[in-house]
């Protein structure tokens, strides 16, 4: 399949910017700006420790060039 602008719309991250919870708050995953970055974290609890993993990663924006 040829890759075109219809195949990947893009969006505008600053509009997923906050906070999503599933319906069982497990995981929660903050989507923030960080000056120019964008940062994706997710917090997940065990439910039999009840301590916190969290992790975070950099949005980075994918370069297509169509051919």
């Amino acid at each position: 399949m040829k890759r075109t602008k219809e195949n990947y719309p893009s969006f505008n991250l600053f509009s997923i910017v906050g906070t999503w919870e599933s319906i069982n708050l497990n995981p929660t995953v903050i989507i923030y700006r960080n000056d120019n970055d964008y940062l994706l974290s997710i917090i997940y609890v065990s439910e039999t420790t009840k301590q916190a993993s969290p992790a975070t990663y950099e949005i980075q924006k994918e370069v297509v060039c169509i051919l």
